[in-house]
């Protein structure tokens, strides 16, 4: 029987920890690092599934012409199995709902065997995507994120959006798919303006402090899509690659969310804002 999370967005009780366990990790390898992984974390609302379906239908293009071999998801074209093991078990995810066995080894080892399949892959550059990592907030996280992408050199790139844009987003994604906002602060489903999940900064710096601010790059879900039409032509250029010759991506927009003129200015200035308080 499925441990129950208690409420939709709520963390694990202590009882349903206790049920669940803890499987060793890989040992960590005597040799240096091996190859690189880049890792796209999303946040949720940022194009997310529009990029990892093009890249999941062009990937033989587009390790080809750029060097960058997408990663062969074990369920789907997002890669959640990344962030199913790397978060901590007392959180409750959305995607943890959708296999309820996660916490069970059988499970864990089927998805390690996989997820070390691709790492040992004889390719230069692994490009991975799931936008559930965007929820990391410990540095435990990234630090089995690593372990699970070891021996490879791992980095990340993170697309944000501008907060209130992303909350109201949120809402609609969730009144779409029939659930309620949640009032608890700790919950995945708290839009409030004072949300956890707006507080981009938390998510960054764990992300730096585990991998060195070099190996984080963050780009603008507004100014890109304002400027390319995609976020897609950004997340590959903050990979490295030449989008010159690559496949067309106009037109895919998969689970979209309008953004108006007026929307437009204000996420502008809030960027601006960003800009000015990091500089």
């Amino acid at each position: 029987m499925a441990p129950n999370m208690g409420g939709y967005g709520r963390r694990a009780s202590g009882a349903v920890l206790a049920m669940m366990k803890v499987l060793p990790e890989h040992p960590e390898p005597k040799d240096t690092e091996r190859g690189r992984a880049i890792v796209h974390i999303g946040i949720a609302k940022t194009g997310t599934t529009s990029f990892q379906a093009w890249a999941r239908r062009y990937r033989r293009e587009l390790a080809a012409k750029t060097g960058l071999n997408y990663y062969d998801g074990r369920f789907m074209n997002s890669h959640y199995e990344l962030a199913i093991l790397s978060i901590r078990c007392d959180r409750d995810m959305q995607i943890r709902r959708w296999h309820p066995d996660w916490w069970r080894e059988e499970w864990q080892i089927d998805v390690r065997d996989h997820i070390r399949r691709q790492v040992e892959r004889p390719v230069e550059t692994l490009l991975c995507s799931a936008e559930g990592l965007s929820l990391v907030r410990d540095t435990d996280e990234v630090h089995r994120l690593v372990q699970l992408l070891r021996p490879r050199e791992v980095s990340v790139v993170v697309v944000l959006r501008e907060p209130a844009a992303f909350l109201g987003a949120l809402a609609d994604e969730l009144h779409r798919a029939g659930l309620e906002p949640n009032a608890d602060p700790e919950s995945i489903a708290y839009i409030e303006p004072d949300s956890w999940l707006v507080r981009y900064d938390d998510l960054l710096d764990v992300y730096r402090t585990v991998l060195g601010p070099d190996r984080v790059t963050v780009l603008s879900y507004e100014e890109n899509v304002q400027r390319d039409g995609s976020i897609i032509p950004a997340l590959l250029r903050a990979c490295g690659a030449d989008t010159a010759e690559l496949p067309p991506w106009d037109g895919l927009w998969m689970n979209k969310s309008g953004i108006n003129k007026a929307e437009t200015k204000r996420m502008n200035r809030w960027w601006r804002d960003q800009r000015d308080r990091c500089a």
